[in-house]
């Protein structure tokens, strides 16, 4: 018997070697189960987590879905970590010491950086009913708290070293003053062609951010480079993650994934530790141009000159780069 656990849909089918029949388990099996980003941390890494939600994979398994995630961390001791989730579709309704996650988010909260060792997180998934007011879990009394472990490996564990993971690398700004245009890249070619002039008009500015290139292991979020068509009157590059590509006109074209880096969380613009945030300001202008900063004074340089902060978290922020 073979038993593959498929978390995309919540769910485990059980293969029989002489059969072709397989049994789709119960969602609630897992519910309450934390992922972590990176999946396996060194001491020096935040830490992202997500609990696993029972979702519809079936007609014999049909959870409905919810438009609102609440969640609450604390700390029980030193190597317990407890994660409460609420689950609401009540739009009035909010409840004290929790935050409004997204749901589409990689992670909804940060752990650590923590020191190596063994640690353990429980979740639990409940249900709000605007009905009764009565707070229960999702799937049923005796499930109100699931365990996960977490390691965190130290950098000469063997374990640790079987992880490909690539260092950040830096995200250089370059400006072109007859445009008044900003143009950021890690795109070592790029990077090679406008410093040599093969690409005239272009100086590089002296700041950047760090990020990690793809492929890194990081499993963070791919941020998309689009392009301004000069047709729209445009010629210019913008960095989105794809929550906010779907509101992207025509005149934006997918030039494919720059790199990958933490994203804020979207409903408090915080970033996770170990991380500084990126601000995204734009022109304002119908040649429309952003300019990407760590350096709040630089922020405040471009406010003063007419430009506006831009990005979807409160405050500007747009992504989130390691610390180097």
């Amino acid at each position: 018997m073979k038993l593959l656990c498929h978390f995309i849909g919540f769910a485990c089918v059980v293969m029989f070697a002489q059969s072709a029949v397989a049994f789709i388990l119960d969602p609630c099996g897992v519910a309450g189960e934390a992922r972590y980003v990176p999946p396996e941390p060194a001491p020096n890494d935040p830490i992202g987590f997500k609990l696993y939600v029972p979702a519809t994979v079936s007609s014999q398994y049909q959870y409905p879905q919810y438009k609102h995630y609440w969640v609450k961390q604390s700390v029980a001791d030193s190597r317990t970590f407890v994660v409460d989730l609420i689950l609401s579709n009540d739009d009035t309704k909010s409840f004290p010491d929790y935050t409004l996650v997204d749901n589409d988010l990689p992670y909804w909260g940060f752990l650590g950086p923590l020191p190596s060792g063994k640690y353990t997180v429980l979740g639990t998934v409940n249900v709000y009913d605007p009905a009764t007011g009565a707070i229960s879990p999702e799937c049923g009394p005796g499930t109100a708290q699931r365990a996960s472990i977490l390691y965190v490996f130290p950098p000469d564990d063997p374990s640790f070293q079987t992880v490909i993971r690539v260092a950040q690398a830096p995200v250089l700004e370059f400006y072109n003053a007859s445009l008044d245009h900003y143009f950021m890249t890690m795109n070592t070619a790029e990077i090679a062609a406008l410093s040599a002039g093969t690409v005239p008009g272009w100086e590089a500015t002296g700041q950047r951010f760090f990020a990690y290139p793809l492929g890194s292991g990081s499993g963070l979020n791919g941020v998309l480079r689009y392009y301004g068509l000069p047709s729209a009157g445009l010629n210019s590059h913008f960095f989105v993650f794809g929550s906010e590509a779907a509101s992207l006109s025509d005149a934006w074209v997918l030039e494919g994934v720059a790199f990958e880096i933490w994203q804020p969380l979207s409903r408090s613009g915080r970033c996770p530790p170990n991380t500084l945030p990126v601000y995204r300001l734009s022109n304002a202008r119908l040649d429309t141009n952003h300019r990407y900063t760590i350096d709040p004074r630089v922020k405040q340089d471009m406010i003063a000159k007419g430009w506006i902060l831009d990005g979807p978290g409160p405050g500007g922020v747009a992504m989130c780069s390691p610390v180097m």
